[in-house]
């Protein structure tokens, strides 16, 4: 999806730098007579820059979240994949067939569990 919105900023922005070109060359009419009209297409200029602007932002910030979201689902998979957990080609399976679905039921399911058996204090009096 950041992809998408990449090339759609990426496609907003070679328009926008067309467009004085495109200016000069335009006519418009006014009062019935052609004139050069690089004022008309300045204001339109101004507006999508604006809006190159912003999707600018919300595609950084979408690839922001993305990698993020990456990342979790990649911890997910290696925790499944190296620890000893029950029906570990099961939760494998699932967590790349389901993706960020599958992450998210993973980590509350099991890596949470796991972690907190993991962090038990030893029971007093016990010396291995």
């Amino acid at each position: 999806m950041a992809i998408k919105l990449f090339g759609l900023t990426l496609a907003a922005m070679l328009l926008i730098t067309a467009l004085p070109v495109l200016a000069q060359q335009a006519t418009c009419t006014v009062n019935g007579e052609e004139v050069p009209c690089p004022e008309a297409l300045q204001d339109f200029g101004d507006a999508a820059g604006k809006a190159v602007g912003i999707f600018s932002g919300v595609a950084i910030v979408l690839g922001i979240i993305s990698i993020l979201w990456f990342i979790f689902w990649l911890m997910m998979l290696v925790h499944a994949a190296t620890k000893p957990i029950e029906n570990k080609a099961m939760w494998i399976i699932l967590i790349v067939i389901f993706s960020g679905l599958g992450a998210i039921v993973y980590y509350f399911v099991v890596k949470r569990k796991f972690n907190k058996a993991v962090q038990q204090p030893p029971t007093p009096g016990y010396t291995p």
